[in-house]
């Protein structure tokens, strides 16, 4: 039984000191579980601190690109507002041309119509002298009598007379030929 019992002790002892090997284990696991459950939350701590600089920065550079972009469209607000007083502009230019050249047309055209009406009267006063020279007409007979005898003593050859556009009622080209 001595035998047994140092055989026990030996066993004890072993159990022991794998008790104690097994805590010290158990001690330095638990020692690294903390270490990473606070290094878990250093990092988780330092990714929230990073999410929220991110978020930080992302609402700076919306306000910047907002900011840019406001600026861009009140530039081109103002760029279109300056064109379209330019050309409203270029617009009342164009309609007082055309309001000097449509008043200067219409003068022109007055100046025609005058001119017509005294070319009109001009033409009337020929034709009264011309009714009064009918009655002369035997003046005329013997003016034509003379200028036959003058033509008959010339032979003198004056070529087709036929226009481009129109026809000739005689066939003798001689000078004097009344066509």
């Amino acid at each position: 039984m001595k035998n047994l019992s140092i055989s026990l002790i030996l066993e004890q002892n072993k159990l022991s000191t794998r008790i104690g090997q097994a805590d010290a284990t158990i001690f330095r696991l638990d020692g690294e579980v903390n270490k990473l459950t606070v290094t878990e939350l250093v990092e988780k701590k330092e990714r929230n601190e990073l999410i929220e600089d991110l978020k930080a920065e992302l609402l700076q550079l919306n306000k910047s690109v907002e900011r840019k972009c406001d600026d861009k469209v009140n530039a081109l607000q103002n760029m279109f507002e300056e064109s379209t007083t330019v050309n409203l502009a270029g617009c009342k230019d164009l309609k007082t041309q055309i309001s000097v050249q449509i008043k200067n047309l219409s003068m022109s055209f007055i100046s025609e119509q005058n001119k017509l009406s005294v070319r009109m009267d001009q033409a009337d006063a020929k034709i009264v002298r011309l009714e009064g020279g009918v009655n002369t007409l035997a003046g005329f007979s013997r003016a034509i009598e003379w200028l036959k005898t003058r033509t008959e003593k010339c032979c003198i050859d004056c070529g087709d007379p036929t226009p481009d556009h129109g026809t000739v009622n005689t066939t003798a080209t001689t000078y004097g030929t009344v066509v």
